[in-house]
């Protein structure tokens, strides 16, 4: 118990027969309720965890998936037999290799007899497939093994597979009686084959281990954790492209990892597309020339409401978190400019721009590489999750500092905390509390009174923009016209705000 962390102790709420009270009467004190509720959400395939801040409350994290009949699975083999994992729970997949000195970024050790992998600087404990459910001998672990990394709960672990198949929309089908007290399944399937495989459940998983809530092992605290606590880091996949040339784009603004197979490419008016999810797809090569020759094609989907485009590179290396500070600017169309990422120089892909090739009036294009400007913090309000995305690279390839908000209540909570930025840039067009509100709100009263507010927004009417003005927004810009943000930023930032 001394060893443990606090959350780990607050786990044992979830534990049967933990009870706090000081006696056993009829109606209390015996020790069960938590448990029953994580049982039965975890029965349906969802997870629930706590955060406890003593003095301030306790947070309950529950989620619990879409849907119960259909949902997207990752298919894998371990001794010789197949199982589904839910793609909900599963955070990325990982090749463990060695190199020929014996080192490597991914590299599977052992602590005291029990398996671990190095990923990124952190030790992530690992699960044999094959060994918990003893199907035999497992592949060599120290070079090649594929493992899953599975979200549980708010932590990870890694489940070592001896092979990994495609995803795939999968009928939950509910376990037979016979194997109800085996925790390790959430259901079954059959596949397009045929075949019934079972569905493995991460959070059974981990129990049947003794890892987790009440167990004696620990769980590696998730990369997405880290991330969110260190605004310095952003996550950001790496990928090759016009041959051997390192890319980088962060990672959320990009909607899925696609293997298209050559046959399943075509063409529309001399351009690629491909039928994705029941519509085209238009498909943009990175390098300019599509290349009809490849088995297949590695595909950067992005996706914003109803619509997607792919891009298309050579290879996709891997994720990794780190800083995003663009040192060098560039004028080539499509490029941000070139960033140090895991010690490599690394060019970091304008998203805007290649939205645009697909769509001309998805976003406008690049921004313009102009003059660099003092480092200055930035607050960005967008409901819209993915412009947010978008906007950060944008903004620091200009030499601005950004923090983003889904909410004007998000941005007034930052207020009352004390934190202070040298602008605001709001969205109009926002659900509980608008932009206008927003602005009247900060105007008002307060340490924000008298910064330079920026409406960035899909409105462009003269109407629109009078009203923002009587509202308190110092400047206006549409979002078609994304290059002119950081002029007016400019010019906010070179005189004091009119209030």
């Amino acid at each position: 118990m001394a060893a443990m962390s606090d959350d780990q102790i607050a786990r044992f709420i979830f534990r049967a027969g933990l009870s706090t009270a000081a006696k056993l009467t009829a109606v209390s004190g015996r020790g069960v309720g938590m448990d029953v509720v994580k049982t039965n959400i975890e029965r349906i395939g969802g997870t629930v965890d706590l955060k406890n801040n003593p003095g301030q409350g306790t947070t309950f994290i529950i989620k619990i998936p879409l849907t119960l009949a259909i949902v997207s699975a990752l298919i894998v083999e371990a001794g010789k037999e197949r199982f589904a994992i839910p793609q909900i729970s599963v955070v990325e997949l990982v090749r463990a290799r060695r190199e020929a000195d014996g080192t490597s970024e991914s590299a599977i050790e052992r602590i005291n007899g029990t398996p671990v992998l190095r990923l990124r600087s952190r030790l992530l404990p690992l699960v044999s497939l094959s060994g918990l459910l003893q199907l035999g001998v497992p592949l060599a672990e120290d070079d090649g093994a594929y493992i899953v990394v599975a979200q549980v709960g708010t932590n990870m672990l890694g489940i070592i597979v001896d092979r990994v198949f495609d995803t795939e929309e999968i009928v939950v089908k509910p376990v037979t009686a016979i194997l109800r007290h085996v925790t390790m399944f959430s259901g079954n399937t059959i596949l397009g084959d045929g075949s019934v495989i079972m569905i493995l459940d991460p959070n059974g998983i981990a129990r049947a281990t003794g890892i987790g809530a009440g167990g004696d092992g620990k769980l590696a605290a998730p990369a997405a954790a880290e991330a969110t606590h260190s605004e310095d880091k952003t996550t950001m996949l790496l990928f090759r492209a016009n041959g051997e040339q390192k890319m980088a784009v962060p990672l959320g603004l990009v909607a899925r990892l696609e293997d298209i197979p050559r046959e399943r490419i075509e063409l529309s008016c001399g351009q690629p597309v491909t039928q994705y999810r029941g519509k085209l797809m238009p498909l943009v090569p990175i390098s300019g020339m599509h290349d009809p020759d490849r088995e297949s094609q590695p595909v950067l989907v992005f996706a914003d409401r109803d619509r997607a485009m792919g891009l298309m590179v050579d290879k996709i290396i891997d994720v990794v978190d780190d800083r995003l500070s663009i040192e060098l600017g560039v004028a080539r169309p499509g490029m941000l400019g070139t960033a140090v990422i895991r010690g490599e120089a690394m060019d970091i892909i304008d998203t805007g721009y290649w939205l645009t090739q697909a769509a001309h009036d998805w976003f406008d294009g690049a921004v313009p590489a102009g003059e660099a400007v003092r480092e200055r913090h930035l607050l960005a309000v967008d409901d819209n999750a993915y412009f947010r995305q978008l906007l950060g690279p944008m903004l620091g390839a200009a030499g601005y500092q950004v923090t983003s908000v889904g909410s004007g209540a998000e941005a007034l909570a930052l207020r009352d905390a004390g934190r202070m930025f040298d602008a605001i840039i709001s969205d109009i067009d926002m659900p509980e509390m608008d932009g206008l509100t927003l602005a009247r709100t900060i105007r008002a009263d307060g340490p924000w009174s008298a910064l330079p507010l920026i409406a960035l927004t899909a409105r462009a009417e003269p109407r629109d923009i009078d009203v923002g003005r009587e509202a308190g927004f110092t400047d206006y810009v549409t979002k078609s016209r994304r290059e002119d943000l950081t002029e007016a930023l400019r010019s906010c930032l070179a005189e004091p705000a009119l209030v």
